[in-house]
């Protein structure tokens, strides 16, 4: 009887977190650290590698995975734009790029209506969230100092994803 041995040669791909970082970015490592510390800790995380500047926002669940956007700027630039990913136990997703209008307000005149609600309830109860049927957005704020006069808006499109952040100080 002769003793056959087969050798089967498996190919597997390895697949790293900065394999779903878009080619855009040129330290994808860097990035993929940034969105998974940020899913982690839930908070927003900046870092800056050459001339560009790179802020990780917590953006909260969808399901059972966390949002995150990456809002990158380039130093002494007006330049900007906003990556969103997923992350579904420690597994990165990319979502794609959101652009950010230069007249949201002037866009959606329901948002411009919405925002002193939005604000008075945020000043007393540290955050607050609307949704806009009209629009399908959702416009969020938060307190960012102890005497809540620092708020924190973000504007997120049907899917969920950041379109817009700004830091209001209050008078």
């Amino acid at each position: 009887m002769k003793k056959v041995i087969l050798s089967i040669l498996a190919t597997a791909t390895i697949t790293t977190a900065a394999d779903q970082i878009p080619d855009s970015f040129t330290d994808k490592n860097l990035i993929a650290n940034l969105i998974k510390q940020s899913a982690t800790l839930q908070t927003n995380i900046t870092a800056k590698s050459g001339a560009n500047i790179y802020t990780a926002t917590y953006n909260g669940k969808i399901g059972d995975c966390s949002s995150v956007s990456v809002v990158v700027n380039i130093e002494n630039s007006s330049y900007s734009r906003i990556e969103n990913f997923k992350v579904c136990n420690n597994e990165i997703k990319y979502l794609g790029t959101t652009n950010q209008p230069s007249d949201l307000y002037s866009k959606f005149p329901s948002i411009q209506q919405m925002l002193p609600n939005l604000i008075n309830n945020c000043k007393t109860y540290g955050n607050a969230s609307i949704y806009d049927k009209d629009t399908g957005a959702t416009i969020t704020c938060k307190t960012t100092d102890i005497n809540r006069q620092l708020l924190e808006i973000s504007i997120f499109n049907e899917n969920m994803q950041l379109v817009d952040k700004k830091i209001i100080k209050l008078k």
